[in-house]
């Protein structure tokens, strides 16, 4: 995912320190780091300009992907997660990393918030392309 987004000539001092900071609470930590991958992803929107609003509540329960939004219902379009999802990707988004061991996914909720993650990167990054290591990802925590 980052060869895709690095890809600016100019200083970004900000998304720096974060990826900074963050492989270096990869690299010490002896948490568990089974949600890593999610927090990071979630969290780099913010860097890359394009993070939801953080309006969650239980009025706005659903995340649109599209409009990178929490709304009231379903929208009329497929780019959305569902309720489960939505609450989950919250959560990742108001977190730490020093936090992350208290979030417990299952492996199959993992997988899917990691693939709603994933569109909401191609809704916001066309260039994106094809992310093969989401299928990776899947084999090695299947």
């Amino acid at each position: 995912m980052l060869y895709r987004f690095l890809l600016e000539e100019e200083t970004n001092k900000p998304l720096f320190e974060y990826l900074l900071n963050s492989i270096r609470y990869l690299d010490i930590t002896e948490k568990n780091i089974s949600n890593f991958h999610l927090l990071f992803l979630i969290q780099l929107t913010k860097y890359l300009g394009f993070n939801p609003n953080d309006n969650f509540s239980e009025r706005t329960p659903v995340l649109d992907l599209k409009n990178g939004i929490f709304v009231q219902t379903i929208p009329n379009h497929t780019n959305y997660l569902n309720l489960k999802e939505s609450r989950l990707f919250n959560n990742f988004q108001n977190t730490s990393f020093e936090k992350i061991n208290l979030l417990k996914l299952s492996s199959a909720s993992r997988t899917s918030l990691l693939a709603g993650i994933i569109e909401f990167y191609k809704l916001h990054q066309p260039f994106l392309g094809e992310i093969k290591s989401f299928q990776i990802m899947k084999e090695v925590f299947h």
